[in-house]
């Protein structure tokens, strides 16, 4: 995807920039309307990332300019106005969708792909694919039979450029133009060489046919896709190491930026040992204390967030801060820092798949299958638990029951003895979610299976990516159907709770600003709501009790994550409405399976 950038805050390209190119994307910047305009009329843009505020030519003036050419790209409207007559005037003025500023980076990147994908509606995200080769542009993961493929980035992007345009003939100019910007500028030949390294990635990786089709004199595009074969007897060599993830990235970041986020404190004890310190440092250095009280447990740092929140109850119940209470600081804080110079040990916060305490059952006697499904799921939030025949799955079930059970129908015995099983299952187990597969498509096997109400019907052959996809739904764990709005004045545990719900397929809306959250919760209507308890402006009793007061909102499932874990704080937040309460740190498994309960029994609203 190649984004046009139009803005003038050199710090907000400098983070846009990291971050689609972290993302596979390439990105022009201009720094004014007439820049943008010039730039739009020489290149191509799959999307337009466009300020409101911006030197010589508006960002709405430029939008309206752009419509009335007869301009389609896609536009998507960042700017720090928040307020409901500002986004309906970006609206009407052409714009396609409206990000306000601060912003999340995952959220933007998924809502840069929505519109992509509505400007292509020919090729779905779903119909990535070219045989048994896929491409998945969420993931940015290319496999071919379930087997990932690893390649460089813009090996990918021009993989993902022709499956998604499989009519198009590119040139070589046009393939430069969409996959490297304006600066860059390399030569033709660079095109030849990329192209030369795809194909030689995809046939180490077991493709015998080439789906790059050259074109003498005029360019490439994709070959029509061949019958479905077999997986290759003779696999390729070992795939390098997977890059690092988003939520390793969110920890990495979270260690280099730990000294900045001590200034406050840091300035709180020079201020003491001046006899200057003020109320309003003391307050900076006890907000600072709160916030990194929750993330220092949460990344790692077990023992200096007990300090931490003992720094912060000193500062909150000693002001002005003196006398025993001031060496005290001195001393938590001189005992605080050798702390954060250890390596992280990470007992509650963990980027570990594995750990996910959702369960899958599959029983089916088909071993290749199983085999595949098992590699698969690896790369998933799931365990995956398989048998070949009924008695074993019985044994399993009687001494523990799995989140959800994949039932192959015809596979581990008669059909007689399958449905006479699943009988008994669903009887037994009345909650447990059940996906049927069956071999073949036909009337006969569906209608046998109508009597234990399974909803789930699947037909073989069947990608192991899309049935662990189905296996997420089943979950209610998946982004249609899940958007949580996150409000926390901490923007670094927003980032660790976006990465950490983001693959799941929860989108998260995190909101930094608890002034905006009204309007930002009637604009999403979420799902889920999680909460931070201390805030400034307006604390997380505050926003329970508004949401509760409202009709529409009162079976929203309400999650309240925070540091405070006194009995009167826990108290006053179930009073307020809340379903739900966590301790900062967080624990990845105790979060993601408090949701899904929460998720799970959620209410029709009225």
């Amino acid at each position: 995807m190649k984004v046009l950038l139009v803005e003038d805050d050199q710090a907000i390209a400098d983070l846009l920039e990291v971050t689609l190119k972290a993302n596979r994307c390439a990105m022009d910047l201009a720094t004014d309307g007439v820049m943008g305009l010039e730039m739009l009329q020489q290149w191509e843009y799959d999307v337009i990332l466009l300020d409101v505020m911006l030197p010589r030519l508006d960002g709405l003036s430029l939008c309206r300019q752009l419509r009335q050419q007869g301009c389609t790209t896609p536009i998507l409207m960042l700017t720090a106005q928040t307020n409901t007559e500002a986004v309906v005037t970006g609206l009407d003025a052409g714009a396609d969708d409206y990000v306000t500023k601060p912003f999340d980076p995952v959220q933007l990147l998924a809502r840069l792909r929505a519109l992509q994908r509505r400007s292509t509606q020919d090729v779905a995200d779903s119909s990535l694919s070219w045989g048994a080769l896929t491409v998945d542009p969420v993931l940015l993961l290319v496999t071919y039979h379930d087997k990932e493929i690893v390649l460089g980035p813009k090996e990918y992007a021009l993989l993902e450029l022709l499956i998604r345009n499989p009519q198009r003939i590119f040139s070589r100019g046009a393939i430069l133009d969409q996959l490297w910007n304006a600066a860059e500028a390399p030569s033709e030949g660079t095109v030849t060489n990329l192209v030369k390294d795809l194909r030689r990635r995809l046939k180490t990786a077991g493709l015998s046919i080439d789906p790059v089709e050259t074109l003498h004199g005029r360019g490439y595009r994709l070959k029509s896709p061949p019958a479905q074969t077999a997986p290759p007897q003779a696999p390729g060599p070992a795939s390098p190491a997977a890059p690092i993830g988003a939520m390793q990235q969110v920890m990495q970041q979270f260690r280099r930026n730990l000294p900045s986020r001590l200034v406050d404190l840091d300035e709180a004890e020079a201020a003491l040992q001046r006899n200057t310190l003020t109320p309003e440092i003391q307050e900076r250095a006890r907000a600072t204390a709160h916030q990194l009280t929750g993330s220092l447990g949460s990344y790692g740092y077990g023992e200096g967030s007990d300090v931490m929140r003992a720094i912060e109850q000193l500062l909150t119940e000693s002001v002005p801060l003196e006398g025993n209470a001031a060496e005290r600081f001195t001393h938590l804080l001189t005992q605080l820092k050798p702390l954060l110079e250890q390596s992280p040990r990470f007992e509650s916060l963990t980027t570990q798949a594995s750990t996910s305490s959702q369960t899958v059952l599959l029983i089916d006697a088909d071993d290749s299958f199983a085999t595949t499904l098992e590699q698969t799921t690896k790369h998933w939030p799931l365990t995956l638990v398989t048998v070949s025949d009924l008695v074993t799955a019985l044994h399993r079930l009687a001494k523990d029951a799995p989140d959800v059970l994949i039932l192959n129908l015809g596979a581990t015995a008669t059909q007689t003895v399958t449905l006479k099983f699943l009988a008994d299952i669903t009887a037994d187990f009345p909650q447990l979610p059940i996906i049927v597969l069956a071999d073949q498509d036909c009337i006969e096997n569906r209608t046998a299976v109508a009597p234990y109400d399974i909803r789930h019907f699947v037909v073989k052959p069947v990608a192991a990516t899309e049935l662990l996809s189905l296996v997420t739904q089943v979950l209610a764990i998946t982004g249609t159907t899940a958007t949580a709005l996150v409000v926390d004045d901490d923007p670094l545990f927003l980032k660790t709770l976006s990465a950490l719900l983001g693959p799941r397929g929860i989108q998260a809306r995190c909101l930094v600003d608890p002034s905006q959250f009204w309007q930002v919760l009637k604009t999403l209507d979420p799902t889920l709501l999680l909460l931070d308890l201390e805030m400034p402006d307006y604390n997380g009793f505050e926003l329970c009790q508004t949401v509760r007061q409202d009709i529409k909102y009162r079976d929203l499932p309400i999650l309240v994550i925070t540091a405070h874990t006194d009995s009167v704080s826990l108290q006053q937040a179930i009073t307020a409405g809340a379903d739900d309460i966590l301790p900062k740190p967080i624990s990845q498994d105790v979060l993601l399976t408090c949701i899904g309960h929460l998720l799970a029994r959620r209410r029709p609203v009225s």
